[in-house]
């Protein structure tokens, strides 16, 4: 079944991106834990209710995971080598990424990731898949507001404000603020 394989597709990447991509600086604070420990329980949530079904959506839910993979290597292809530092860990912002998904929102990971919360849900409708996709969105919004506050108080604080000004935090502006 397609939408089972690229569920397990997403998640299996986003595994791999905590101890591939991510570069801890330090030990990781315990929200990062929770934010783990809940990811891989939503994970196998997932991948069980998609593999138990009944699927009553799979062409939205392939569609989803397949919109969630795209943005997750787009956004490695472009952050490759760039120190990206693990969710929710305090680091000193270098240079602003404005390239790839960059260019119209600010945290194309944790889009990707709400893309793959949301996916299983509508894929199959199931009770027990509605609270991944807000619990989960809400430590993303924690960890993108620590970030953007990282660079508001640094040397890249008014060209992060522009930058804020003409793209969207998890989806893209509609209306850029000028």
């Amino acid at each position: 079944m397609p939408v089972l394989f690229f569920a397990a597709f997403c998640f299996a990447s986003f595994g791999w991106a905590m101890a591939g991509h991510f570069r801890p600086s330090g030990r990781p604070p315990g929200i990062t834990f929770v934010t783990a420990a809940l990811g891989a329980i939503f994970t196998g949530q997932h991948l069980w209710a998609l593999y138990q079904g009944p699927v009553r959506l799979p062409g939205s839910g392939t569609l989803l995971y397949c919109a969630s993979a795209v943005l997750f290597w787009w956004a490695i292809r472009v952050t490759r080598g760039r120190g990206f530092g693990v969710i929710h860990q305090a680091h000193c912002p270098q240079s602003i990424v404005a390239a790839g998904p960059y260019r119209m929102i600010r945290h194309p990971f944790y889009a990707s990731y709400l893309l793959a919360w949301i996916a299983g849900f509508v894929a199959t409708a199931s009770p027990a898949l509605a609270l991944a996709a807000p619990l989960m969105g809400a430590l993303y919004l924690h960890a993108a507001l620590r970030e953007e506050k990282e660079f508001g108080g640094g040397a890249l604080a008014a060209d992060y404000r522009s930058y804020m000004r003409a793209t969207g935090r998890f989806l893209p502006a509609l209306w850029p603020r000028r």
